[in-house]
């Protein structure tokens, strides 16, 4: 072999060095592939034990009076549509679903006799109840994935005129999210039997939405929740409502607003509803 001309030996263990490399690089290449779809199957199964673990939470509230009954998974399933509409993204989605799961959940360790009197509530009563949002506020402020949700908890009994609690936040304050679940929380309520008040139609509850969005809710989410219930896409929630019993026995209408709760204050202003 003259000067200058390529080592055939040497051209050789270069090449068999690539192949290895390559061989390598295909290895790593698999097990990276192999890490990630554990990681993923991983990811799924921690986000399933958590979503069960909030429905069971969820379905714990919802059980301390029997006229509640899956209002916390229909007020979710209506926010989703609605949240939607507006164009919020998968993870705001999830957000908005956790918050609107969770908003009662400061009332787990309310007094029964409480949330199910059937008569008027006294202004100390009302009080109690009005605690809730920031039980539950407190209950989630330990759980770092569920720090937005926790928000949307707190600040659902928020009002647009500043008038709502806990906080008396106004309008622009008040997020978004959790403007979104006061109008959703409101049509379920309205919308199903209490103890304390049988269920209106869904045409009145919209009509009391309405007049309540100068100061109390957000008229722009109320207009978009109206044009969506119009469109049908909602009304399997409400429907699968009705056929599980919603038009419960013992329901006894109150004649007055609890005390220290004006005409048209309790809840979120709306029918003397405590939700």
């Amino acid at each position: 072999m003259g000067q200058g001309e390529p080592n055939g030996d040497l051209i050789r263990s270069i090449r068999e060095m690539l192949g290895a490399c390559d061989d390598g690089l295909s290895d790593l290449d698999s097990h990276r592939d192999l890490v990630f779809l554990n990681l993923e199957e991983e990811i799924r199964r921690y986000q399933s034990v958590i979503h069960g673990a909030l429905q069971a939470l969820a379905e714990a509230v919802d059980a301390k009076d029997a006229y509640t009954h899956g209002h916390s998974t229909r007020v979710s399933a209506y926010a989703k549509h609605l949240g939607r509409d507006l164009g919020l993204s998968p993870g705001e989605l999830e957000t908005l679903a956790f918050g609107a799961l969770l908003h009662d959940v400061g009332k787990i360790g309310m007094p029964e006799t409480i949330l199910n009197k059937p008569g008027a509530l006294t202004r100390e009563e009302f009080e109690i109840v009005k605690e809730h949002p920031v039980r539950g506020s407190e209950i989630l402020a330990s759980i770092p994935d569920l720090r937005e949700a926790e928000r949307i908890v707190r600040h659902h009994h928020e009002r647009i005129d500043g008038s709502g609690y806990p906080d008396c936040l106004s309008d622009r304050s008040i997020p978004i999210h959790a403007k979104l679940v006061a109008v959703v929380d409101t049509f379920d309520a309205i919308t199903t039997n209490r103890i304390y008040r049988r269920a209106k139609s869904a045409d009145h509850a919209l009509r009391i939405m309405l007049e309540a969005a100068e100061g109390q809710l957000d008229l722009e989410l109320v207009l978009r929740f109206e044009r969506l219930w119009n469109l049908g896409e909602m009304h399997p929630i409400l429907e699968d409502n009705l056929r599980e019993g919603a038009g419960a026995s013992g329901v006894v209408e109150r004649e007055q607003a609890p005390a220290g709760c004006g005409a048209l204050e309790c809840d979120h202003g709306l029918l003397d509803i405590v939700d």
